[in-house]
């Protein structure tokens, strides 16, 4: 019965179900070509477009024979399969790239994508969250987002024919890698696809793309990639790795804007024009952008309506049409008109162009009339100028000098150029000097102007008409700085300096950033200020000698939310940055306003460039000379005029004449005068790893540390795994010095991935027994039983300063004698600061080792008196102290005789007792213990016989009285014998006794004589 129920249940669901369901249409099923034959034919389909959503009906077309696999379309057409399946012209509004494809709408993931995040380099990070990496369509462009995993997108195409394909991406220097992975092999599962790639699977091809050259640089770059005919998968990825960079780097995302591939066989739809584009002509291959005061509100638009010029305005490409608002003072700027020929100028007032405002309307401002004609301002100092009409200026040649009004000069005999870049006339930039403006709203839509700056001649300024969203940069380069890196008197060297005076003019959250990137791929900010900003100067001492760029980035807004809803520019309507100077001194290149006398005799004579002394050495003035350093000095990179400049040695460290550093030669003397030689320990680096590090969204990383503490050479080195892709820049060096520091993440396999070397110790400062030299203090850790004698330490520094470490980083090594910890011993981090440093500039480590351990010497030993029993001969017998903790060094004396035996023990100071007096004293314990044994004895003897009597007594069949006769009462009387033995005498018999020589006559017993009661009558 309920199996009845239950089908008859079924049969009315299966009925509603079909009844629910409508009758298919053709517009249900959509054609397909089935798979090429061995012939080059195919069959073309019909195929639902969804299973199961209609039924019945009209049944779907039967199948015919399609075009050939080879079969093309052309640009501008498509294939329409449904019909003749013929090439068709795609409508106005749309294009089509015929054998190509085209991705540039990024409203959505298109359909052909499909995404994948995967945990980057296999980082086996417990916890590892990689739910927010992913590619997200913005509209213009599509970005990675992302902090610790890596965000795939992912595209299969067939090509009939060897095709390319061009990407548009933008790729700032960030904590991230992007590449392009591709296969034309064979169609490859996405779920093996990292294992394949983890493994360098020979079916992938890899794409490093170049990124920019600062953190800041937003360009639009093009890649273009050869693909194979046949199948082929595309993948997109991008690394991140914001568990090591922290998160200040990594809002710098990357971003494709467009990719097209060619080599398709056909196009089955054309494409709409996206908005602000139109395509006006049948069969177009592309879509045109709206030309200015046009626009083209929507998709598949085959024309652009004008704007009405007089109230509205429009950019090329624009969507909508924009309301034109009053002119104020902001919509016009101020410039000097070229010099004339009679070297004269004026002051004139521009429109900012595109001009947007309305100036025939109330309240409006008017144009400003030019000025009166002034003297043309010079050149910046070390320039001439080239071209009188437009007022550009250039460098002056190698070995010429110039102060900016006049033309350059040669450099006189035994003199060089001073060369500096000074920028204090703002009427045209130098060459190695650029103006840019960024934005997240595409084209220049969040820039005012071409370059989002104004020069106005005493400055150079920003558009006050930039957007909030915009980001204009200042950036100058230079090949490098003349000064030579190193440490003066413990602080690194200054090889130049950048100096600055600016002026910030803002009614809201405005920031401005000074950044400093290298050629070792080091991008740091070097100070960042926000909100309004008297007129004042900043200056920042430059330590790397190598290709360095600076950059002013300037917003209106530090909180703006680039991708949220915010973007107005009238949220921050007053927001200026004006820059009136900037002088970068002692650059390789640049322009010479003067020219300095060469210190030594054989200058150059053509006055271009003094030889000066070489390494090591310092300049004599009386002799005009240069001269070795002498020994236990270094040269002074700063200030090498005289044998004083060179500086001395610190304490514990020496050097050889010449020198331009001083090094330990791995013995020490200390302040009790025992000697150190840590000599085993030379080329010797030891590593110890930090405790583990977690980032904000709680992945997990280490610092490594490597030590070589002695000798010349500078042993102990950080290599990245990847440096070159991670931080990508092809020349960047790995690290060796005297300590470095590297991050890792374990990989699943046991091995670690390494990035970002870093060096802090590059020079060795002093080698002492105290706690702290100078402003350094050792942080160490030590137990009790671990501290053994003196700690030895060891004081670096290392020689590149950094906004965060003006001091340059240190490092302190503190080694401990440790007599178990055998070789090269354990090199641990203080316990306060796992991570091996409190404050990020100074890093301590504890190294225990006996190789720490002082030399033996001859009070470190202890002698005593022994007569050996063998050969009746007194020995003297040597051992180390127990307070002692030496290695090597004296060995221990050996034992010697000295005659033969004597009676009396000799006891040396601190020696054992004889054993004879050990033997005596352990019979007389024996003894002792003995005569307590017996006392028990005895004792227990006579309360067991008293205990014997209590128990005759108490049976009535006994001769003995009855018990209530045992008590003594006041007519009792018991007599004992006067026979009996004193006590000293029972004890003497007892002895016998025990001995077995019984003596029967001298046997005794204990008589007591009973009186009988009275009775009463």
């Amino acid at each position: 019965m309920l199996r009845a129920i239950l089908l008859l249940i079924c049969c009315l669901c299966t009925m509603t179900a079909v009844s629910a369901a409508r009758n298919c249409t053709e517009a249900d099923y959509v054609f397909e070509y089935t798979e090429c034959k061995t012939d080059g034919s195919r069959w073309r389909v019909s195929v639902p477009k969804e299973n199961g959503a209609c039924l019945g009906g009209e049944p779907p077309a039967p199948p015919i024979k399609g075009q050939p696999c080879d079969f093309t379309c052309g640009p501008g057409t498509y294939l329409q399969k449904e019909g003749d399946q013929e090439c068709h012209l795609c409508p106005p509004g749309e294009y089509s790239l015929g054998g190509g494809v085209r991705y540039d709408d990024w409203d959505v993931v298109p359909e052909e994508f499909s995404q994948k995040t995967v945990r980057s380099f296999d980082f086996a990070v417990e916890g590892l969250n990689c739910n927010g990496t992913k590619w997200v369509p913005w509209g213009d462009y599509i970005e990675a987002m992302g902090k610790d995993c890596a965000a795939q997108l992912i595209l299969n195409v067939q090509l009939i024919t060897k095709g390319k394909m061009a990407v548009v991406y933008q790729y700032p220097a960030s904590a991230s890698m992007f590449k392009i992975l591709r296969s034309s092999d064979q169609c490859v599962s996405n779920n093996d696809l990292f294992h394949q790639l983890s493994n360098q699977d020979d079916n992938f091809e890899t794409t490093y793309l170049t990124d920019g050259n600062s953190l800041d640089d937003e360009t639009w770059r093009t890649e273009e990639i050869s693909l194979s005919s046949g199948k082929n998968q595309i993948i997109f990825q991008v690394d991140f790795y914001g568990m090591i960079y922290g998160n200040d780097i990594n809002d710098r995302m990357v971003k494709i804007k467009s990719i097209e591939i060619n080599g398709v066989a056909y196009s089955s739809s054309c494409a709409p024009c996206p908005p602000g584009t139109h395509s006006s002509d049948e069969g177009a291959s592309k879509c045109d952008v709206c030309p200015k005061d046009t626009h083209a509100p929507t998709k598949r638009s085959s024309k652009c309506l004008p704007c009405n010029s007089t109230t509205h305005y429009a950019p090329a490409g624009s969507v909508n049409c924009t309301r034109r608002k009053p002119c104020t003072k902001q919509d016009y700027f101020s410039t000097h008109t070229p010099c004339d020929e009679k070297g004269q100028t004026r002051m004139m007032y521009k429109w900012v162009e595109p001009r947007v405002c309305r100036f025939d309307v109330k309240g409006s401002v008017s144009l400003p009339s030019s000025e009166q004609a002034t003297v043309c301002p010079p050149c910046n100092p070390g320039m001439t100028s080239v071209n009188v009409s437009d007022g550009s200026c250039v460098f002056c040649p190698k070995g010429y000098h110039g102060s900016g009004a006049e033309e350059c000069k040669k450099c006189p005999p035994e003199t060089e150029p001073s060369y500096n870049i000074e920028m204090k006339y703002f009427h045209s930039l130098p060459s190695n000097a650029q103006i840019e403006c960024f934005s997240a709203k595409l084209l220049w839509r969040g820039c005012s102007g071409v370059t989002g700056w104004i020069m106005h001649g005493d400055y150079i300024g920003t558009e006050p008409e930039n957007d909030v969203s915009a980001k204009a940069t200042l950036t100058i380069q230079t090949i490098g700085f003349r000064g030579q890196e190193g440490i003066v008197h413990g602080q690194p060297n200054s090889v130049g300096r950048v100096q600055f005076v600016f002026e910030m003019i803002c009614d809201h959250d405005c920031e401005l950033s000074f950044l400093e990137t290298t050629d070792i791929g080091m991008s740091q900010s070097i100070k960042t200020w926000t909100k309004q900003q008297e007129k004042k100067s900043f200056a920042y001492d430059v330590t790397h000698s190598g290709k360095t760029q600076f950059m002013w980035r300037f917003k209106k807004s530090a909180t703006y939310d680039e991708f949220g809803e915010t973007g107005d520019s009238s949220s921050a309507t007053a927001g200026e940055l004006r820059i009136y100077s900037i002088n970068i001194t002692n650059t390789k290149d640049g322009g010479a306003s003067v020219c300095s006398n060469c210190l030594t005799k054989n200058a150059e004579s053509k006055g271009s460039e003094c030889l000066g002394c070489s390494a090591g050495k310092y300049y004599d003035p009386e002799t005009k000379d240069c001269f070795f350093c002498p020994e236990n000095t270094y040269a002074n990179v700063l200030n090498s005029v005289g044998q004083d400049s060179c500086i001395p040695c610190g304490p514990g460290t020496k050097s050889v004449a010449g020198s331009t550093f001083c090094y330990s030669d791995c013995t020490f003397t200390d302040t009790q005068g025992r000697f150190y030689n840590f000599s085993a320990l030379v080329d010797m680096a030891v590593n110890v790893s930090s405790a583990p590090l977690f980032t904000l969204s709680g992945s997990q990383y280490f610092h490594q540390y490597t030590i070589d503490i002695c000798g010349k050479r500078k042993n102990a080195t950080c290599n990245a795994t990847v440096a070159s892709r991670v931080l990508h820049k092809e020349n960047v060096p790995n690290v060796r010095s005297s300590a470095c520091k590297i991050s890792y993440v374990p990989n699943f396999n046991g091995s670690r991935f390494f990035v970002d070397p870093v060096s802090i110790g590059d020079q060795l400062l002093a080698v002492v027994d105290k706690e702290s030299l100078g402003n350094l203090t050792r942080n160490d850790f030590t137990h009790p039983d671990e501290r053994n004698g003196t700690v030895i330490t060891f004081f670096y520094r290392g020689s590149r300063a950094t906004s965060a470490c003006p001091s340059g980083r240190s490092a302190v090594v503190s080694l401990h004698c440790n007599p178990d910890e055998k070789g090269p011993g354990k090199l641990t981090l203080p316990q306060n600061c796992p991570d091996g440093t409190c404050d990020g500039c100074v890093y301590g480590f504890i190294w225990h080792t006996q190789l720490a351990c002082p030399f033996c010497r001859k009070d470190d030993y202890e002698s005593f008196k022994d007569c050996n029993a063998k050969d009746n001969m007194t020995h003297i017998v040597y051992r180390k102290k127990d307070s002692s903790v030496c290695y090597r060094g004296l060995p221990k004396p050996a034992d010697k005789k000295i005659g033969g035996c004597v009676q009396k023990v000799i006891v040396n100071k601190g020696s054992i007792l004889d054993y004879k007096v050990y033997i005596a004293i352990g019979l007389g314990v024996f003894v002792l213990l003995m005569i307590f044994l017996f006392v028990l004895w005895y004792k227990n003897r006579s309360l067991e016989y008293k205990y014997q009597k209590l128990i005759q007594s108490s049976n009535p069949g006994d001769e003995l009285p009855a018990p209530e006769t045992c008590g003594q009462d006041s007519e009792e009387e018991i007599v004992f014998d006067q026979k009996r033995p004193g006590r000293g005498k029972k004890l003497l018999k007892k002895i016998k006794n025990l001995a077995g020589k019984k003596d029967e006559e001298e046997e005794y017993f204990d008589t007591i004589k009973l009186e009988p009661m009275a009775t009463s009558t």
